[in-house]
């Protein structure tokens, strides 16, 4: 009985060694992995990168601080060196937030994780005041798609600014009388005989707005001989006092508004006039100041025509004019007077037409 116990306990410990043995045996053996996804960093631990710039809208004045922003802005802006700018990236699956700070210019984001991210830009004075915000946008970021790039445009928030900007023009112009028009929401106006006329508003809705301008020889009621509409932008607690430096032939690379005598001689409407009492020499192909001959007025369409100037304007049926007064000289090449006509790939559409009832071309 004594022996019949030994070998039923021997056998008995024998099978618990052999059953832990596997056991044991794994605990110091490699474990190798059931698919190639295994062997990959999680995808949690990923890290991608999102970057992009800031835009605005076309303008010509604003705030000075904004001309950090854009190579080339149009017209008058504000100025605002002290603003504090951040992008805010939201993952969409949890609401998971991220931040950066910005220059301004550029932002940059190097740690997000896969996923689709909403982000949004704000620029805000020091005090707190959201100045400006972009619209929210939306970027998916994947193994596939590691670095994605965002331009986002900036537009002023609810709010308001004032507007304090000047126009002038040089002495030997002519130019003698400015009337100033906002359209839009606003719809303020004035004048001034210069040389200088300040435009100050205040307490105006932050955006954008129209400013036609026209210049005149004297407040007589004469056409104008020079005109441009130029985009004033307002931004919530700021002064928008300065223009785009060179974008525009009246606004030098100082920044400042000043029309030239070299503006006014250049300066052509889609209508030109040609008259027998006009002249060569003085004359701009205005009403006031028409040509002499044919021949002048097509060399002064050719040359702004050549220059792009209202090019988006000119089409079959907005054609350039060529309003004939009197009997002007006819020019020696082959002009002829069809209502319509192609002059030239860069000047397209004419429109040749006699004003009053003893128009002709000799």
């Amino acid at each position: 009985m004594k022996k019949a116990f030994l070998t039923l306990l021997s056998l008995t410990a024998a099978t618990l060694l052999l059953l832990l043995t596997p056991s044991c045996s794994g605990l110091v053996s490699p474990t190798v992995p059931d698919s190639d996804s295994e062997s990959t960093p999680n995808a949690e631990n990923q890290r991608y990168t999102l970057s992009g710039s800031f835009s605005m809208p076309s303008t010509s004045a604003a705030p000075a601080e904004l001309y950090t922003f854009n190579s080339n802005p149009r017209n008058a802006i504000p100025d605002i060196p002290d603003l504090i700018y951040t992008v805010k990236a939201v993952r969409t699956s949890d609401g998971y937030t991220k931040t950066t700070s910005s220059n301004g210019s550029t932002y940059t984001f190097t740690d997000l994780t896969a996923g689709t991210w909403r982000i949004t830009a704000y620029a805000k004075k020091s005090n707190g005041t959201l100045v400006m915000q972009s619209g929210t946008k939306p970027v998916t970021l994947s193994n596939a798609t590691p670095a994605a790039n965002e331009s986002l445009v900036m537009a002023p928030t609810s709010g308001t600014g004032d507007i304090d900007i000047s126009v002038s023009w040089a002495a030997d112009s002519k130019i003698g009388y400015c009337t100033w028009e906002f359209s839009g929401s606003i719809t303020d106006s004035g004048n001034g005989t210069g040389p200088t006329v300040n435009i100050s508003l205040p307490n105006v809705s932050s955006g954008t707005y129209l400013l036609n301008l026209n210049f005149y020889t004297s407040s007589t009621g004469e056409k104008p001989i020079y005109s441009c509409t130029e985009y004033v932008s307002v931004y919530p607690e700021l002064i928008t006092d300065s223009w785009a430096a060179s974008t525009a032939p009246h606004i030098g690379s100082d920044g400042n508004f000043s029309v030239t005598k070299e503006c006014v001689e250049t300066f052509v409407y889609r209508k030109i006039y040609v008259s027998s009492s006009g002249n060569d020499t003085t004359g701009n192909g205005t009403s006031e100041r028409p040509f002499a001959t044919i021949e002048k007025a097509m060399a002064r369409l050719k040359e702004v025509a050549s220059k792009g100037i209202r090019a988006s304007e000119i089409s079959a049926d907005t054609p350039w004019e060529l309003h004939v007064t009197g009997t002007p000289t006819a020019p020696t090449s082959n002009i002829t007077g069809n209502a319509i006509i192609d002059v030239n790939s860069t000047i397209g559409h004419l429109a040749i037409i006699g004003e009053g009832s003893g128009a002709t071309i000799d």
